[in-house]
């Protein structure tokens, strides 16, 4: 019977594989050293012919480089920046362009507008499917609204999350990924961009001979072909992702009439997409949440650096009344501040307060137009300096990384950046994805998506060759337990007690003991006492020397204590969950989290407190504002932070959580999102039954070996974790294929 199931699944498995290779989108495995390269039409090639070498690029031109800076002033009658008067209310009666269902002035008289209109279709978000319905929510209804479970730009935390209180990574002139040219800034096309988690495209365009290009400098140096063409496969994208709410940036580089974007608009069929304030300009905190605006089918918000005119082309919004740059394309990596460049001459507390914001954390290098292009041009132009691509892109909280930069932006802001505009965002430190670590560290969530240009799992990375094999290996392991389950049972001999995790040794007067222990036995034995663990931070498991340990901290009403006298008061122990600074979008969101769990979280006798380095005074501000129950502990030396292994290199603080009981045995300890935090804690109260003394960890541990196969059960336990292991594994080989 066996062979015949087994052959059956693995024709099964081989058909999934098959559908699945002919059926998926070109996927490119990206690691440190081999990373895709991509055409200029967004597609990514499936070659990995590209070896991360000291300059990490090469290129086909010849590069000289330009001893002296290029400057990066904007200076000149150009550069205009509006005035802050105040804000306009949408007066429809005066614009030229209008929307989609909208009589438009320009597309009667532009005949470079081919396109004609077409319905626009609404996006429920109340389940997990991905569906879309034409009609409207009930105005009147009384029933209860459902509990949304549908991710919104791949996290269900932004639905209910302002467009204006979110951290996305903004690719530099993404549309500039041609194979092999200096004048690129990124390797992978737009699809791929959009599939990692890029949220906003960035990008200079250039209009010649009637039509709008996306060319770098001169269209000599990099074409990377008509703007109209990178608005279709975003149009493309969308309507394939439905629950994802995207950001342009047009840099007008040419100056050019606001209306000469239109036609490329209007034909690519973006235009229904596009987001049309009521209110002009939005400040941060007016901005819909992402949920509004997919329910509004508004899923493309436009902006434009120079010479947009809301009155005439509405769905395109002046860039520096909404947000604010740091300098841009600085030519020294020097990350140290977070100083507004554009627009010049802006209150500061205006703009911290009012304003959305983009961090250029973008390396340059001045090279000679005429060697670069073969011509005998004495002009500089500026090109990513790739050399220290991996370094600028890092997370890490080293200076000169985006990690160190994005914490002193919201030092200086008292809140995180909106968009961290980055060059070949797929390099980084410790490795590619880590500009989307930085970002959802940024908005306290986990960075969820394949990084970089492999296909997400949700959508086209072949979820039928995973379920085959799943479903394999789940039938198999199952058939030969319940064949092993029918053999008689031979006789046992005495074996020794099964080894349970990090448990202390027994003494040598147990070691004597008769092998064979009963349950009783084990049930009435004694809790091993608390023993300081080897040098390092704790882990799960350990046992730690409570008095001393990590030194004295204050609480944010101004008690002094430490960690021994915290459990010692406790019931059964203390929960630290850290978090990098006060008041700032993650972490007022992870503290809401311990908040709102306040009572689920402390059922058991366990007591919650906050860790930071924040002062008394930052630290009471967040807890009044936030209404919490719990404590605030500030540890601005963080010694304590240091000893739980949460303290960042060489300051700041990771985002984790810290859980131990009375008599010292380590609970919990780890690093993770706000509301992975929380979900530490919750899956350790369910799991010690309501008991997390040293009794019930003794007992949790006992019921942990039970289940690994011991018992009459346990087959069916090491099937699924079996089965789990092989389909993260499949997964993880076909992602690096």
């Amino acid at each position: 019977m066996l062979p015949h199931i087994l052959l059956v699944f693995c024709l099964t498995a081989t058909a999934a594989w098959a559908q699945s290779s002919t059926e998926s989108s070109s996927v490119a495995a990206s690691d440190s050293s081999s990373v895709a390269s991509s055409s200029s039409s967004g597609s990514s090639s499936s070659s990995n012919d590209s070896t991360q070498t000291e300059s990490v690029l090469t290129f086909s031109q010849t590069l000289v480089t330009v001893s002296t800076p290029l400057p990066e002033s904007f200076t000149g009658t150009q550069y205009t920046y509006a005035s802050f008067n105040g804000q306009t209310t949408r007066n429809t009666s005066t614009a030229t362009v209008e929307s989609q269902n909208e009589t438009s002035s320009a597309s009667s008289t532009n005949t470079q507008i081919t396109r004609t209109s077409t319905s626009e279709s609404l996006t429920a978000i109340v389940g997990g499917g991905q569906t879309s319905s034409t009609g409207t929510a009930s105005s009147t209804s009384t029933a209860p609204l459902p509990v949304n479970t549908q991710p919104c730009n791949g996290h269900v935390e932004f639905c209910n999350r302002s467009y204006g209180n979110i951290t996305q990574v903004c690719a530099h002139n993404s549309a500039f990924a041609v194979k092999n040219n200096a004048g690129s800034n990124q390797q992978l096309g737009i699809e791929d961009q959009l599939n990692d988690g890029i949220g906003m495209l960035q990008g200079e365009t250039h209009y010649v001979n009637n039509t709008i290009y996306n060319c770098h400098t001169s269209c000599d140096l990099l074409n990377a072909g008509t703007w109209q063409s990178e608005l279709e496969t975003v149009v493309s994208w969308l309507d394939r992702h439905p629950y994802e709410v995207l950001t342009m940036l047009i840099v007008n580089s040419d100056f050019t009439d606001v209306e000469n974007y239109v036609p490329a608009i209007q034909n690519s069929g973006i235009e229904r997409y596009l987001y049309i304030p009521p209110v002009t300009p939005m400040y941060r905190e007016q901005w819909p949440t992402l949920g509004e605006l997919i329910l509004q089918g508004k899923r493309m918000i436009m902006f434009m650096d120079y010479d947009a005119d809301v009155a005439r082309v509405p769905y395109i919004l002046d860039e520096f009344t909404h947000m604010t740059e740091t300098a841009f394309s600085p030519q020294v990596a020097d990350f140290r501040n977070c100083s507004i460049q554009r627009p010049p001459n802006l209150n500061q507390t205006f703009a911290r307060t009012s304003l959305m914001n983009l961090v250029n954390q973008n390396l340059n290098t001045a090279v000679d137009l005429g060697a670069l292009l073969g011509t005998d041009s004495t002009d500089a132009i500026l090109i990513p300096n790739t050399a220290d691509i991996n370094t600028t892109n890092g997370q890490l909280d080293i200076e000169g990384q985006l990690g160190n930069r994005a914490d002193l932006c919201v030092e200086e802001w008292d809140r995180a950046p909106n968009w961290l505009l980055v060059d070949y965002y797929n390099f980084g430190d410790p490795g590619p994805g880590s500009v989307f670590e930085v970002a959802a560290r940024m908005n306290g969530v986990t960075y969820n998506r394949k990084c970089c240009g492999v296909a997400s799992a949700g959508t086209t990375y072949r979820p039928s060759y995973f379920a085959a094999v799943v479903a394999l290996v789940i039938a198999a392991l199952h058939i030969t337990m319940v064949e092993l389950r029918k053999r008689p049972a031979a006789a046992a001999p005495a074996e020794a007690p099964a080894k349970k995790k990090a448990a202390p040794k027994k003494a040598a007067k147990d070691a004597e003991a008769p092998v064979a222990e009963t349950a009783d036995a084990k049930e009435d034995a004694p809790a091993p006492a608390a023993k300081p663990t080897k040098a390092g931070p704790p882990k799960e498991g350990d046992n730690i020397e409570l008095e001393g340990f990590g030194g004295e901290v204050e609480t944010h009403d101004g008690e002094k204590t430490t960690l021994s006298k915290l459990a010692q008061s406790s019931k059964s122990g203390v929960v630290l969950f850290t978090y990098p600074k006060a008041s700032t979008p993650g972490c007022t969101t992870q503290v809401q989290l311990f908040r709102d769990a306040y009572d689920e979280l402390t059922a058991t006798g366990l007591v919650i407190y906050g860790l930071s380095t924040d002062s008394p005074k930052a630290n009471t501000t967040f807890a009044t504002k936030q209404n919490i129950k719990y404590k605030l502990l500030c540890d601005p030396k963080a010694t304590l932070i240091q000893a739980i292994g949460l303290k960042k290199s060489p300051s700041g603080t990771t985002r984790g959580v810290f859980v131990v009981n009375k008599e010292g045995k380590v609970l919990a300890a780890e690093a993770g999102g706000a509301a992975a935090t929380v979900e530490v804690v919750k899956k350790l109260v369910k799991t010690l039954g309501g008991d997390t003394g040293a009794e019930g960890v003794k007992k949790a541990e006992e019921k942990a070996d039970a289940e690994t196969g011991a018992g009459a059960d346990g087959g069916d336990k090491v099937v699924a974790d079996t089965a789990a292991a092989v389909a993260d594994t499949a997964e993880k080989i076909d992602g690096a294929a």
